[in-house]
């Protein structure tokens, strides 16, 4: 949306996913804000909601949080997914960035996923973890695609994986958001 040009008769030209890459999703979110998933709806996604033009109501809305800024979880093996955890234990969501074009993320329609093939060409966000406290091995993060709950793909839009799987994203990009009021 943000790289879009006015066609010759000054129309935009219709929207479409064509993937998307994490700075994109940065200046959206420090031109426009970032609302909640209750003032934007459509969550989980669904193929037609990825590329529906927003509302000038959905902008205004979207201003009520503020996209303050990211890091990048640089650490590695069982830190990093320590790191996300904490991450994610404090209610940041994280960005990353994954080989999605690959037969196995493609393919996936349940379960817990390991490493997958491809090569990195895809941005989802992770939103939970559970884990038994004490062995990273356990531990199994939910993420959100924008491929649409209608799809058929995943469970209902989102995935779950392990840390096979974390550990082979090339980007953790962890999203600071506050509400303003």
């Amino acid at each position: 949306m943000l790289q879009r040009q006015p066609n010759a008769d000054g129309t935009l030209p219709q929207l479409s996913d064509d993937g998307t890459e994490p700075n994109l999703i940065q200046a959206a979110g420090r031109e426009w804000g970032v609302p909640s998933l209750t003032t934007w709806g459509g969550f989980p996604a669904t193929s037609a909601s990825v590329i529906v033009e927003p509302t000038l109501a959905q902008l205004e809305a979207a201003q009520e949080s503020r996209y303050d800024g990211s890091y990048y979880i640089q650490s590695i093996g069982d830190q990093r997914l320590l790191d996300l955890m904490t991450a994610l234990a404090a209610g940041f969501p994280v960005v990353n960035a994954i080989p999605g074009g690959g037969s196995m993320f493609q393919g996936y329609s349940g379960g817990i996923l390991g490493a997958v093939d491809g090569p990195i060409d895809h941005a989802t966000y992770f939103y939970d973890y559970k884990w038994d406290g004490k062995n990273v091995a356990s531990l199994v993060v939910w993420g959100a695609n924008s491929w649409g709950s209608d799809t058929g793909w995943g469970e209902t839009g989102t995935y779950r994986c392990n840390k096979d799987f974390i550990n082979q994203d090339l980007d953790l990009e962890v999203m600071d958001i506050s509400r303003l009021t």
